[in-house]
């Protein structure tokens, strides 16, 4: 009869290293899983925080980019209106062109007729 339990025994022994090594192996694996689980938690914590910064920094940028749009408006405007007290200008020199050589020569006017 022993030596019919031999073989059962090895057979058992050789289970209940199986089974040991198994559940190391799971407790490893349950282990690394955790490391990873909180080296990923800690990644994106990090990219929340860069991307909280990143959405700030693109708040600014779009109210810097409205302010500048506002000031060249404002100079385009201010270019038209400038243009057009140029031309009235340029309209008034050249009146006062025409009334400067109409009074050197008052009569040349007649000469029209």
């Amino acid at each position: 009869m022993a030596d019919m339990d031999a073989p059962l025994i090895a057979m058992l022994v050789a289970l209940g290293i199986f089974l040991v090594l198994t559940i190391v192996g799971l407790i490893a694996l349950i282990r690394q899983a955790r490391k990873l689980l909180q080296n990923v938690q800690a990644l994106q914590s990090k990219v929340d925080e860069e991307l909280t910064g990143l959405t700030t920094k693109q708040q600014e940028t779009m109210e810097r980019l409205a302010a500048v749009e506002s000031q060249s408006q404002n100079i385009s405007e201010g270019a038209a209106r400038l243009t057009g007290e140029f031309q009235r200008l340029s309209a008034l020199l050249n009146e006062v062109t025409a009334a400067r050589a109409r009074l050197r020569n008052p009569f040349s006017s007649l000469s029209d007729f």
